[in-house]
């Protein structure tokens, strides 16, 4: 496998920043760090896809069967998934409405990739397969296709879906690390202390002779409000938590992000896009890097 860097974003909870994380790290890496940058979208509701290249382009790959969907639906029917074409054909180039950012890759998301899988579950059960079976041949089909991406790119984001799902354990498996994005309030940090024990042995178990994850598994507080006293106790409470690794940077509850997520037809610089925010993204991007890099030489 090539050198490029695997970083899947997950949550077990909806709606924390998922998406926005994983397209704010792309176009930023791509547009001012000159990466080749694929962004992976695992989330049948097709949110980064459709940030990324827009609703009709969206459409479009649905339309022509490129999306996740049809690279994973082989694993279906009797052949057992021994016939798989290659990645390549169902990506999309050029995915991003940024100025600079035209080595962004897609490879796109459908709303049937939950029905799939369970299908495909039900399917394999029914011929009385074990369901680690299940697991074991998508995480086959997952690590090819990351075997593959890590050879044409510097770095891949996986946007998982909410929750725990075939996809989303084969993806976390197979990262080098993760990203966790979380509000912080009670629910949040509640909800992400037993996810992140799952995520850590998920990702443990794929670190070859390695029996920690430190320093893997990085907490984004995302949409914060420094006014409220509230966000301001329970970020203090998570950086106080010697079993999450909280990055030192906040993504705060602001309009221009919310912006940003909306594509554009007309192109635009990182700038135009990011607004007063793009410090808080670029400190996010530098940020991850410095951390990550920091594990890397030191294994």
């Amino acid at each position: 496998a090539g050198a490029g860097r695997v970083i899947s974003v997950v949550n077990m909870k909806g709606g924390v920043g998922k998406s926005t994380t994983s397209l704010m790290l792309a176009e930023h890496d791509a547009a001012v760090g000159g990466k080749r940058v694929l962004v992976v979208d695992l989330d049948a509701q097709a949110n980064v896809s459709a940030c990324l290249v827009g609703e009709q382009r969206w459409a479009a790959l649905s339309s022509a069967r490129r999306t996740a969907l049809e690279y994973f639906q082989p694993l279906m029917g009797r052949s057992g998934g021994r016939s798989l074409p290659p990645l390549g054909p169902f990506l999309e180039p050029n995915a991003s409405d940024v100025i600079g950012a035209e080595q962004v890759t897609l490879l796109a998301s459908s709303p049937l990739l939950g029905p799939f899988e369970r299908d495909l579950i039900a399917e394999l059960v029914q011929r009385h397969r074990a369901v680690w079976k299940v697991q074991e041949r998508v995480a086959k089909r997952m690590r090819d296709a990351l075997d593959q991406a890590r050879e044409e790119f510097d770095l891949i984001v996986i946007d998982c879906p909410p929750g725990i799902s075939l996809l989303a354990e084969a993806a976390i498996r197979l990262s080098d690390a993760l990203i966790m994005p979380t509000i912080p309030d009670f629910m949040s940090r509640f909800g992400i202390g037993i996810f992140h024990t799952t995520a850590r042995r998920w990702l443990g178990a794929s670190l070859e002779h390695r029996s920690r994850t430190g320093g893997k598994i990085l907490v984004l507080p995302t949409k914060y409000q420094d006014e409220l006293a509230l966000h301001r106790s329970e970020l203090a409470a998570l950086k106080a938590n010697p079993r999450f690794d909280v990055l030192d940077v906040a993504i705060p509850q602001h309009a221009q992000i919310a912006r940003a997520a909306m594509y554009a037809t007309t192109r635009r610089d990182i700038q135009s896009k990011y607004g007063e925010c793009l410090g808080v993204v670029r400190r996010l991007s530098d940020e991850v890097e410095r951390r990550l890099g920091a594990l890397e030489a030191a294994a």
